[in-house]
């Protein structure tokens, strides 16, 4: 198998879910919600386990501190901007450009070969 196309296939459709979140009918919003929720958990351990077999046990720790610094730069400097969209247009479609450019992002990783074969 190879866990990093997995994983990443799989943050498409979390992508998706993200999307949907700020469709005014809550239906929709708890079905987006429960498939965030449920693909966090899968692409989560299929990235991690990629991680660790493609950084050298030596690195790992230096590795995955870039990693985290990365994901805490970026989530505060993407709120405002969610925020600052929404306001100017709608929550459904600040949701939605979010949501969807992360499925874009991550269906092209995940249609990379040196990255997708990563297992």
């Amino acid at each position: 198998t190879y866990a990093a196309g997995s994983g990443f296939r799989v943050l498409v459709l979390q992508g998706v879910g993200l999307a949907v979140v700020g469709v005014p009918y809550l239906p929709v919003v708890l079905v987006g919600m429960l498939t965030v929720g449920v693909t966090a958990g899968m692409a989560s351990v299929w990235l991690s386990g990629a991680f660790l077999k493609a950084v050298d046990a030596a690195y790992t720790g230096r590795v995955s501190s870039v990693t985290s610094l990365g994901d805490m730069t970026l989530m505060p400097l993407s709120m405002p901007v969610l925020g600052a969209l929404a306001g100017a247009t709608s929550v459904l479609l600040s949701t939605a450009v979010f949501g969807l450019s992360m499925s874009v992002l991550c269906l092209w990783f995940a249609t990379r070969r040196e990255i997708a074969g990563l297992s």
